[in-house]
Order: C-alpha cells, then structure tokens, then sequence
C-alpha cells in the first residue's frame, strides 16, 4: 500500500474499510492507489448512507475506476465472470448485489443519460459522467464531420501517385479521399504503405495555392511515433528525382511532427489544453498517425480543436496498439464509418513469395483475424 493511501486512511480512521484482499486485487491488475483514493472519495458524497451501503457504493466506484484503468469506458451492471469488475467486486467480501437496483437507490450521485452526476446508469452500462461526455461529443463532432459536403476538392497531378513509390488502387483512394473530403481514415497493418499515402497527401497540400506547410499539422500520439513519421516523411521527400520549390522548402525547413499534447499545447500546471472549441488551431489540415493509440477523450479534443472547414486525416491499424488510456475511438470509427474508410490490405514488407515472408504475414493476418485452423496450411502449422 502506498505512503499515500495509508496516510489518507490514518487520517480518516477508516483504515479497516479496505480489505487486504482488494487492495492487492487492484495491485494485481495493475492500477495503483489513485483508483482507491477516488472511488473512497465519491463514496464519501452521501454522507446519508449506512456503512454497508457506502460500502457497495465503494465498491461499485472502484469497480468503474479499474475498468477505466484497463481501457474500457463503461462496466456492465452485470459484469462477465473474470472481467477486472467482477474481481473487484468478489474482492472487496460484500457478496452479490443488484448493482443497477443499488444505485437507484442513491439518486444523489447516480442518475441516467442527462442528469448532472457522477455515474450515469445506460440501459445495462455503468458510465462515469466524464467518460460519457466525451463519447457523446466525440460521436457529435465526428457526424458533423461525416456531414461536411463544402469543401473543395483538392486538384492534384498523376505524378503524386507515382513517385516517390506507384500506389496501388486503395492507396490513391486514400489519397483521393483525404484531398475530397473532412474525415479520412486509412486503416492497414505493418508495411501496408501508410506513411507513403502521408507523402503524397503531402505533396499534394503543398501545390496548392492558398495552402502552406503552416496550414498543415503533422502528429502522433507520443513522441517516438511522430519522431517515425517525421524521418518517413522526410525519406519520401528526399527521394524524389524532382520536387517542387514548395516540397524542397519542406525538406529544408525540417518540419517535425509533434505529439498530441504538444500540438493542443498541454499545461501541466493547470492541467488544461489551449486549443479547443473555444480557441481553434489554426490548420487547414490535421494529419495523424498511429491514431489506434488515441484515447478517447484526446480524440474527443483533438476533433473539438479543429476550425471549421479543416480537414482530418487519421492513420492507423486499427487492430493493433490500442490506447494507453480508456477507449478504442479509432477502431470504432474504422468499424462504422465504411464511408470515410480505407483499409489497405498489401504488405510491402513481407515478401509473400518466400516462404519465411509468406508465413508471417499468414500468422499475422490469422492473429487479426483470431482464426487459429488458419495456422495449419493443409500440410503443416505454419511458424
């Protein structure tokens, strides 16, 4: 137990409440005290309630808190046997409890969809607020994105589909899509090209008039990936034969990716981004890679920073490096929105004609697909 957490519980006297066994559940999937402080701290706001019932209430809340922690937005009311609420919930020595009967019955911190409280009952789910507003307007912003039919198309030369590298058919209806309209996602797995569909998008971009590479943001979700993207670009770049004045200035002004948080501009001390709704980026076109690593809520923020009429182009694979923090939002997107979607589906990094390079992208492609009789190719498994 942390010095944190037992300083807190001396001071409260209320040391007994947390059983041994809970709190090396929560270790053990994990998630540190801060899980435990808040769900004691929320069910520290009925004050009305008798020690069993702040208890349930504790539990319910540390149950949520966890699974939050472990990615997901909401816990079932009737969580699986197993599930990282289960465990908490069998942890915490209550025994079995109607949850979504129990929090009916404390109106004064839960209600449904609409009301101003902390947890939010959804049919069978358990949402906190917070996790609820942003799915709400995440899923608001990207309609109106889905819906923006005004916006120019973008004029670009045959050359851009073919050098630096030719595209194959489903990278230039990336391309095409990205230079056509609001929201583009390119979904593909390793060596499928993505990043050569960002040099083209690029190119394109930067011959236009009214467009400079001002107007055009690069991102990732952490350092590392927009330090990737950066020398692909930049690889793409240098390799072309002949570039334009506007594609050598690119080169020469050695324009960088940035993270997420330093493209919205995050202040540590206010824990507050500068850019949102309220105070726009200033970018024609927003491009972003690794976008399956995106959490919810930055997604949510980063769609509620864009101007009006700018573009957003997400990239991805969308089965692969989920979020570090709760939601998939790119994987669902990818999922629903066949309209703005293109998946890429060659790999340029597997030679599938030699046999080591056909077995792994076999095994890959069977793991997506979590088809295990697919690992036998009739003669022998495939390693």
């Amino acid at each position: 137990m942390s010095e944190d957490l037992q300083m807190l519980l001396d001071l409260h006297g209320d040391r007994g409440r947390f059983p041994g066994k809970l709190v090396n559940q929560v270790k053990e999937l994990n998630q540190d005290a801060s899980a435990i402080i808040l769900a004691w701290e929320l069910s520290g706001l009925v004050p009305e309630l008798d020690r069993p019932g702040r208890d349930r209430l504790f539990a319910v809340c540390l149950a949520l808190r966890v699974s939050e922690g472990l990615g997901h937005t909401r816990m079932a009311l009737a969580p699986a046997d197993g599930s990282p609420a289960d465990l908490v919930l069998r942890a915490s020595g209550l025994g079995p409890f109607d949850l979504g009967v129990f929090l009916e019955s404390v109106p004064a911190i839960a209600g449904r969809p609409g009301a101003a409280k902390p947890l939010i009952l959804d049919g069978d789910w358990l949402y906190s607020q917070r996790m609820l507003d942003f799915e709400e307007d995440l899923a608001t912003r990207v309609k109106a994105l889905c819906a923006t039919e005004d916006l120019a198309t973008i004029s670009v030369g045959e050359d851009v589909f073919l050098t630096p590298q030719a595209l194959n058919p489903l990278q230039r209806a990336a391309v095409g899509m990205a230079l056509r309209g609001a929201l583009t996602l390119v979904t593909g797995g390793p060596g499928t090209g993505k990043t050569t569909i960002v040099v083209s998008i690029l190119r394109a971009l930067l011959r236009q008039e009214n467009m400079t590479r001002q107007d055009i943001a690069l991102a990732a979700p952490t350092g590392k990936a927009a330090q990737r993207m950066g020398e692909s670009i930049l690889k793409g770049l240098e390799g072309l034969a002949d570039r334009t004045e506007a594609e050598q200035a690119f080169i020469d002004a050695r324009v960088d990716p940035q993270t997420l948080h330093r493209l919205l501009v995050w202040h540590p001390a206010t824990e507050h981004f500068h850019h949102g709704p309220g105070n726009t980026l200033s970018h024609k076109v927003v491009i972003v890679d690794e976008a399956s690593m995106i959490s919810q809520e930055h997604l949510c923020r980063l769609a509620g920073a864009l101007k009006q009429g700018a573009r957003l182009v997400l990239l991805g694979d969308s089965d692969q490096l989920p979020s570090v923090e709760a939601g998939c939002a790119f994987h669902d997107m990818v999922k629903c929105l066949g309209a703005n979607r293109v998946g890429l589906q060659d790999s340029y990094r597997m030679d599938k004609s030699d046999p080591n390079g056909r077995n792994i992208y076999l095994v890959a492609r069977s793991i997506r697909n979590n088809s295990v009789k697919d690992l036998w190719d009739g003669e022998e498994p495939i390693h």
